[in-house]
């Protein structure tokens, strides 16, 4: 870009962008902030799925049902949390998709 050029702002509008994919592109549920609280969950059921054998290996029967009552617990509600979040983001992007067909750009071929 040179100096003699206009510069390009975005819209001001609450318009769509339309340089944006409107997919998910790889990886992009991992920086979406709303299932960060859904994957905390499922990293600690895990982790106490680990505390759990290794207090059953070690004949702690109290705090391996303990462990084990959490896990499921953690699990069941870490998988819930994950799955609204993907269904509303793909709620989103089906709206967005449909409102923003005005502005699509057909390819010459």
């Amino acid at each position: 870009m040179t100096s003699e050029e206009a510069m390009e702002f975005p819209p001001l509008d609450n318009a769509p962008d339309i340089s944006r994919e409107t997919s998910v592109a790889t990886a992009e549920g991992l920086r979406d902030n709303g299932n960060r609280i859904g994957y905390g969950l499922l990293g600690a059921g895990v982790l106490t799925a680990c505390a759990t054998l290794l207090a059953g290996l070690a004949g702690e029967n109290a705090i391996g049902l303990g462990a084990a009552v959490i896990t499921v617990i953690c699990l069941l509600i870490g998988t819930a949390l994950t799955t609204a979040a993907r269904r509303r983001n793909a709620a989103m992007t089906a709206e967005n998709e449909e409102t923003s067909r005005w502005q699509v750009i057909p390819r010459e071929e």
